[in-house]
């Protein structure tokens, strides 16, 4: 959602929308890294195991970063589309 159209319209003016980018990346890449690892021999092989525990640790912590940015963003377009008159924000942009 973050590349499509919508997405871009809705959110890519807002500050917290570029610094999600990066996370999101990386909770791909690393998501994809294991789903790749997992085609090998996991349950025998004590590397492959480590090498997936700390892609599932990197995951983790892009996702906690992830939904650390998604929140902002969900803060800053209240606070600065806000359509209600009682709102908190700093700009009318409406």
């Amino acid at each position: 959602w973050l590349n499509s159209d919508d997405g871009g319209k809705t959110y890519s003016h807002l500050p917290s929308f570029e610094k999600l980018l990066s996370p999101n990346r990386a909770v791909h890449l690393y998501v994809n890294v294991m789903t790749n690892m997992l085609k090998g021999d996991w349950v025998n092989n004590i590397e492959l195991q480590e090498q997936l525990l700390l892609n599932m640790q990197c995951a983790e912590t892009a996702s906690f970063e992830l939904l650390k940015y998604l929140s902002k963003l969900a803060e800053e377009k209240k606070q600065f589309e806000s359509t209600y008159e009682d709102r908190v924000g700093e700009i009318d942009l409406f």
